[in-house]
């Protein structure tokens, strides 16, 4: 039950929910209704249970965090040049900026956020700046995806 729920409706949850950050509680809240059904569905809870630990058993995050880390996976791909180009076109690193070079911020792999603000331009590198430096300095993928989402499980379920 749980592999057709994560084929038919998580799979739906994570499809473009990048332009999904920035957004307001009240437009993802409805997104977060439908992974708490599908959560009880797998589970054979009621409606009327609570999900947080449904949640926590499946070992799924939260709409919010799974746009989180959905957009820093992308920042991750653009900083290890695994992403396209138009993607690595909009974000800058801070040590590739002539007037921050000799900053501390240089040398912490943190992005800068662009003045022309869009959600999506503001958001990753946002995203991506708010993680601990011992992730953002990972250049492997399957070690990058595995301990970020650790990282948000603990954010979600532990503090």
């Amino acid at each position: 039950m749980a592999q057709l729920v994560a084929a038919f409706v998580t799979s739906r949850l994570d499809y473009c929910n990048g332009v999904l950050a920035g957004l307001p509680q009240c437009t993802i809240t409805p997104l977060q209704r439908v992974q708490n059904a599908a959560a009880r569905l797998v589970l054979g809870l009621r409606s009327s249970d609570r999900t947080t630990s449904a949640l926590r058993q499946l070992h799924w995050l939260p709409v919010v965090f799974r746009v989180q880390y959905k957009l820093c996976i992308l920042v991750h791909a653009t900083a290890n040049n695994k992403a396209p180009a138009y993607l690595r076109e909009l974000v800058l690193q801070t040590r590739e900026m002539a007037s921050r070079y000799s900053l501390c911020s240089s040398a912490s792999n943190s992005y800068v956020i662009p003045r022309i603000r869009t959600r999506f331009s503001v958001a990753r590198p946002s995203a991506w700046n708010a993680l601990p430096t011992e992730l953002r300095t990972i250049n492997c993928t399957d070690t990058f995806k595995r301990r970020l989402k650790t990282h948000f499980f603990n954010l979600a379920f532990l503090d």
